[in-house]
C-alpha cells in the first residue's frame, strides 16, 4: 500500500512540477538496520522540497541494547546559483524533523544493569541544517548521488523514562549523515 501511494505520489509530482528524484540512503542498512525514502521535488532552478521518511533498529549500543526509531523530515534545499543543472551541485538545506524512538535495555542477569524492558519512549520535534553534494552519475543515466551532513535539535513533545519516571528531559542533538542513491523521473 505505501509503495503505491508512493508512486502515484511521484507520478502526480512528476506531472505538476517535471523534476522530481526518489532517493534512498544506503547507510540505513549498515548503520541503523533501516530503510529510508526520499522524494526531491524542484521547487525551482535552484531550490526543491525534499520529503524523507525513515525508520530503524540499532542494537548493541553503548547506552541501550536496542534503539528503534521512526522519523519524518521535510527539508527546503537551496543549491548554489551558478549550477547550470536544475538540482545538482552544493546545497544548504533547512529542516524540520518528527521522531519517535524507545530505547530498550536487557541488561545482564546478577549485575548491577538489571533493568529489562522498554527503558525510554519519545515523541519529539525539531529543525536543523545540512550541507551537501548532489552530483549526476554520468554512467547510468537520470541516477544521483547525494552525499550530506547535517545537525539539528529536537525538543521532546512527550517523553516516557521507565528507570526515573519524574525525571523531564528537554531534547536531544541530532546528527544526520547519508549517502543516497536516486533516480530522476
Amino acid at each position: 500500500m505505501r509503495i503505491i501511494f508512493t508512486l502515484l505520489l511521484v507520478m502526480f509530482s512528476y506531472l505538476a512540477i517535471g523534476q522530481v528524484i526518489v532517493k534512498t540512503n544506503l547507510l540505513y542498512p549498515t548503520l541503523v538496520k533501516g530503510a529510508s525514502i526520499a522524494l526531491e521535488v524542484a521547487a525551482s532552478k535552484n531550490s526543491s522540497i525534499n520529503l524523507y521518511g525513515a525508520f530503524g533498529s540499532n542494537g548493541n549500543l553503548v547506552f541501550a541494547d536496542t534503539y528503534t526509531f521512526q522519523n519524518l523530515i521535510a527539508e527546503k534545499r537551496f543549491y548554489k546559483a551558478s549550477q547550470t543543472a536544475p538540482l545538482q551541485g552544493f546545497y544548504w538545506a533547512a529542516y524540520a524533523k518528527y521522531m519517535h524512538r524507545q530505547i530498550y535495555r536487557e541488561g545482564i542477569q546478577g549485575s548491577l544493569f538489571t533493568t529489562r524492558g522498554r527503558d525510554s519512549d519519545g515523541h519529539s520535534l525539531g529543525a536543523g541544517t545540512a550541507v551537501g553534494l548532489q552530483v549526476a552519475n554520468r554512467f547510468i543515466k537520470r541516477t544521483f548521488i547525494d552525499a550530506f551532513v547535517g545537525a539539528g535539535y529536537l525538543v521532546y513533545l512527550s517523553q516516557t523514562d521507565t528507570k526515573n519516571p519524574d525525571q523531564t528531559r528537554f531534547g536531544h542533538v541530532d546528527l544526520r549523515t547519508g549517502l543516497s542513491v536516486g533516480y530522476r523521473f
